[in-house]
């Protein structure tokens, strides 16, 4: 997630959400009831600064990933570049009321957490302003983004909105504590310090309510735009609507409170119930469509897992481009430069996802071996992996293997590593798999054996020789399984391929545990639906109930699979069920996981009950079927 140049800004959001519970902790639980006294109050100083400390490592810490480890371009950049400067002004409105609150009782830290919220807001807003001013030429020039990522011309109203809330904070921070008493400064011993700064942030309040209200019209006329255009589909991105103007309302109605003016009063009471009429809205249709989970259909999503850890860095990858460097330093070079991979399967390393990942290993400087049965389609796979290559040591072999047996394997192993001297692979990806979606009742006898032959057996036995390979050698080395969404869930047409994938990530479980013994990783890869002549093959034999619950799945190309499996990932459907379903296996992200994990909770049971209901109003159909293809007699 962190080097995805739009995922990546979310990090945000943490210390922004953690900044609103404390802001309820001080207005709810302590101002309005009195809760915990002044140790509570302590408490919640004392989470504050930790907030601050997380906010500022979100806003220099994005700044050094944009400009080290991701790609930009200027017709690519939307205002969520801009999400990394919020935290510390959210926060600095958050130090603004808790100052307010210690004020009676630690007049010194109040004024030191009302300076440190004008340093956090004056870091923050100074970045906003940059961001939305490159924002503002990307639109003149390009336009407004296109579909439901329009939504995204609404942030700069909470990047200004939200510094407008806190600079009337500071204002009313400083009118309270100043002058200080025996104080010599100037500025602090001054009568009329604390209303002058008091006056200046009214102003200046009522500046950025003016910035937020033209950014609010440029938001209004793009999105009205792209609905002229075509119906924009509903889907998470409008939630981003709701902080927005939210804090928009907050800013009007608190300079309705300083000023008495009527037009603030009641054009704030408008705007605030907007915001609740589109809150209702949002959680309404959210739910209406929680169901079939078509409501988690992001865009940029489905291209690269936002969570996951990567087998290489960018930085191993850039090594291996890099010519340059000296040899006795290289020594990530020399390893990826080693490296060499096994893919597998029914067409196996010849096309699909074994042709893209060979093809992709092939461009970061590694040695290439691809093992599959039909000889035509590995001489062709081979020409395709050639023109990827990045240096003339590469070496690149192919090799015609059913894997259906440990001998077959094994003797496929050895094939591979003849030209390396005899060394085992850096890294093995096990890409076997072949699926012919059917009803149960229809599958022959040898179609079920198939199935298990195909999806487990072929990756476990060259797990096996490889492991032994390794072990005897005592070299490390990567082992990289890949089953399927359907080895975490299914539905109904998926009895030979399904139960494969299942027992292919127990064995996965089991040997991550077991190889920490040699030290060797093992990886387990989890993709959805991919395109390709396998997906056109399924077209063929797919009932009909299968392809309608998965009429709204979005395949992936096998590049974009490639993407996520060299991050060991998969996409944000893939995630929810590996989080709700991952019993022993480690964590890829403690936070993020947990995140998927309550998501899941709470939306699979939907997704289910939607299943099951499609399934059984089915079931007429699918008796006639049978009884039309002469496995069923209805009398």
């Amino acid at each position: 997630m962190i080097h995805h140049p739009v995922q990546s800004m979310y990090v945000a959001a943490y210390p922004m959400g953690a900044a609103t519970l404390l802001n309820v902790c001080i207005n709810l639980f302590y101002t309005e009831y009195g809760f915990g006294g002044k140790t509570f109050l302590y408490v919640i100083w004392g989470f504050w600064w930790v907030v601050v400390v997380l906010s500022c490592i979100c806003c220099w810490g994005m700044i050094y990933m944009e400009s080290t480890s991701q790609n930009h371009t200027l017709q690519s950049f939307n205002a969520s570049v801009a999400l990394p400067f919020v935290p510390p002004t959210v926060i600095s409105s958050t130090g603004g009321a808790l100052a307010l609150a210690m004020a009676p009782i630690a007049p010194g830290k109040a004024l030191l957490t009302a300076t440190i919220s004008v340093i956090l807001l004056a870091i923050g807003l100074s970045f906003v302003f940059m961001a939305v001013t490159i924002l503002l030429l990307r639109l003149i020039i390009y336009g407004h983004p296109p579909g439901i990522s329009v939504i995204s011309t609404i942030l700069p109203i909470g990047a200004f909105a939200q510094p407008g809330v806190s600079v009337l904070y500071i204002g009313q921070n400083f009118a309270a504590l100043l002058p200080v008493a025996g104080s010599t400064s100037p500025f602090l011993g001054s009568e009329a310090a604390g209303k002058t700064v008091y006056f200046v942030c009214v102003g200046i309040a009522v500046v950025l309510w003016a910035m937020t209200t033209a950014w609010l019209v440029i938001g209004l006329l793009a999105m009205q735009t792209e609905i002229r255009k075509h119906a924009v589909p509903f889907k998470l991105p409008f939630w981003g609507l709701i902080f927005p103007i939210g804090v928009y309302a907050t800013l009007t109605i608190n300079i309705y409170r300083q000023l008495d003016a009527g037009f603030f009063r009641v054009y704030g009471a408008i705007v605030a119930t907007t915001t609740l009429v589109l809150w209702l809205f949002v959680v309404g249709r959210t739910l209406a469509l929680l169901r079939g989970g078509v409501i988690f259909e992001l865009p940029c999503l489905e291209d690269i897992d936002i969570g996951q850890r990567r087998l290489f860095r960018r930085r191993d990858i850039e090594a291996v481009k890099d010519k340059s460097q000296p040899e006795e330093k290289n020594d990530v070079d020399k390893h990826v430069r080693k490296f060499k991979l096994v893919a597998q399967g029914q067409a196996g390393g010849s096309s699909g996802l074994g042709l893209a990942v060979a093809k992709e290993l092939a461009s970061q400087g590694a040695h290439v071996s691809i093992v599959a049965r039909d000889k035509g389609r590995l001489t062709a796979a081979l020409g395709e992996i050639e023109s990827c290559r990045a240096s003339e040591d590469q070496v690149f072999q192919s090799f015609s293997h059913s894997l259906f047996t440990a001998d077959e394997s094994r003797a496929a192993l050895e094939d591979v590593v003849a030209k390396h001297d005899g060394l085992s692979p850096d890294a093995i990806f096990l890409c076997a798999g072949k699926s012919v979606p059917k009803f149960f009742l229809e599958y022959t006898d040898e179609e079920l054996s198939e199935g298990m032959d195909y999806g487990y057996w072929c990756q476990a036995w060259t797990a096996r020789a490889a492991t032994r390979m390794m072990v005897q050698q005592g070299r490390k080395g990567k082992i990289v399984f890949v089953s399927s969404l359907l080895g975490m869930m299914t539905i109904p047409g998926y009895a030979s391929y399904a139960p494969a994938k299942h027992a292919l990530r127990g064995l996965a479980d089991m040997l991550r545990m077991e190889l920490l013994l040699y030290n060797i990783d093992v990886h387990i890869f989890f993709p959805p639906t991919m395109y390709g002549s396998a997906f056109d093959e399924e077209k063929k034999t797919r009932p009909w109930i299968t392809s309608k619950l998965e009429e709204s799945d979005d395949a992936l190309t096998p590049e974009q699979a490639t993407a996520a499996l060299l991050k060991v990932g998969g996409n944000f459907i893939t995630d929810l069920f590996r989080a709700s379903s991952r019993e022993a296996a480690p964590r890829n992200n403690w936070l993020l996981d947990g995140v998927y994990d309550l998501i899941a909770y709470i939306s699979i049971p939907f997704w289910l009950s939607g299943v099951d209901k499609q399934v059984r109003a089915h079931r007429e159909q699918h008796l006639q079927y049978l009884a039309d293809k002469g496995l069923l007699s209805r009398s």
